[in-house]
């Protein structure tokens, strides 16, 4: 939704920041390529425009890319930018940022939030995870919820978070909730989504399955970093992995190979 947007929209800056903070949210939780592009251009763009209602949700996604990514001190230069920027009337995004704070490991996260907490964040700063998973899942937020029960002390709140990390193909989270797992010394813990590895077989990600479908309908690199709104080297990239996953040597090879396994729309 947010490349279609892209797509019809004009090129302001402004325009382009929600739907580019977006994109950059899916690729981060998914650990594929073009993340930090995507959220350097929305950074840029909401840092320009000054409004805390901007600015806040990028420095918090940008926070939870370093997070995932397993680079701390990033993650809480981001988040305390993110508390500095926040507007005290606004509960959600003060709870998002106390959240942010406390799962980074901020000292800012010892002392009072700036404003009031949205009442699914109040419940987590104060330790009732159980109580926060709950409510955002009635809120319909299964990552966030996840997010929740990885604050879980045992074995069960934390398979409840690798669930749905891994149905959700949120594969930095996944990783981390085995790694929680492994600490509490937890034995047969699922090592990825299987039934993805049984549709596709060739282990090909959802972006190189993109990429394949854009080489079967004949466009050029130049062509699919526009459609996918990446750069032509995240394209090259892409490109490298999807010949060698097919054991093809170029890009005809691929769209016959492509075509032999079933695999063109």
């Amino acid at each position: 939704m947010s490349r279609e947007i892209l797509g019809r929209a004009a090129p302001s800056p402004i325009i382009r920041l929600c739907p580019m903070n977006r994109i950059g949210t899916i690729l981060a939780r998914r650990g594929e390529p073009g993340a930090w592009e995507c959220l350097d251009e929305a950074m840029a763009a909401a840092d320009g425009t000054g409004e805390p209602h901007q600015v806040v949700p990028v420095r918090l996604v940008r926070a939870e890319a370093y997070w995932l990514e397993g680079r701390t001190a990033e993650a809480i230069r981001e988040t305390e930018l993110a508390d500095e920027a926040v507007n005290p009337r606004d509960a959600w995004l003060c709870g998002a940022v106390a959240a942010w704070l406390r799962r980074t490991g901020s000292v800012r996260a010892l002392r009072t939030p700036r404003g009031e907490l949205a009442e699914p964040y109040q419940h987590l700063v104060n330790g009732h995870w159980e109580k926060a998973a709950q409510l955002f899942s009635d809120l319909g937020c299964p990552y966030e919820a996840a997010l929740a029960w990885l604050d879980a002390p045992d074995e069960a709140g934390l398979r409840k978070a690798l669930d749905v990390f891994t149905s959700l193909g949120a594969v930095g989270a996944a990783r981390l909730a085995r790694q929680k797992l492994r600490a509490l010394g937890v034995r047969s813990i699922p090592a990825g989504p299987r039934s993805a590895t049984r549709e596709n077989p060739l282990g090909l990600t959802r972006r190189e399955r993109e990429v394949l479908d854009l080489i079967c309908a004949g466009q050029t690199n130049a062509a699919i970093a526009a459609t996918l709104f990446i750069s032509a080297k995240t394209v090259d990239h892409h490109v490298s992995a999807v010949l060698a996953k097919l054991g093809v040597p170029n890009r005809s090879a691929a769209t016959a190979q492509a075509a032999r396994l079933g695999l063109t729309r």
